[in-house]
């Protein structure tokens, strides 16, 4: 699986982000320059900086929270039922993926990476 390059983050945040919340992208997005630097093909190394568990604890607790089966979030998300289980399966997703989960959640996917040193 290919690694997600900056801009590719940055864009499935603002695709997700509602109106309101874009000005939190461009400032995500400088935040992430500011770690990275000005390259924008320099790429995340997601099996470093991804924290699939966090994103599954994420799915399992708002699937139960609306009271949901798997198969149901993932009709919701627009993915297929495997990919669910391939995440849980600590399987990181595409980065396509990782947005239409994000926008489900109502969250931004920053909060699947740890970007510290």
């Amino acid at each position: 699986m290919k690694t997600p390059t900056i801009d590719q983050i940055v864009k499935v945040l603002y695709e997700t982000m509602p109106m309101a919340r874009r000005e939190q992208v461009v400032n995500s997005a400088k935040e992430i320059q500011k770690i990275f630097g000005n390259n924008p093909k320099k790429q995340l190394v997601m099996k470093n900086t991804f924290k699939q568990g966090n994103l599954w604890a994420a799915l399992m607790v708002s699937k139960a929270t609306k009271n949901i089966s798997l198969d149901e979030a993932a009709f919701e998300i627009g993915v297929s039922r495997s990919t669910m289980y391939r995440i849980r399966d600590n399987h990181p997703p595409s980065v396509e993926t990782l947005g239409r989960i994000c926008k489900w959640l109502k969250v931004s996917p920053l909060m699947f990476y740890d970007l510290s040193d």
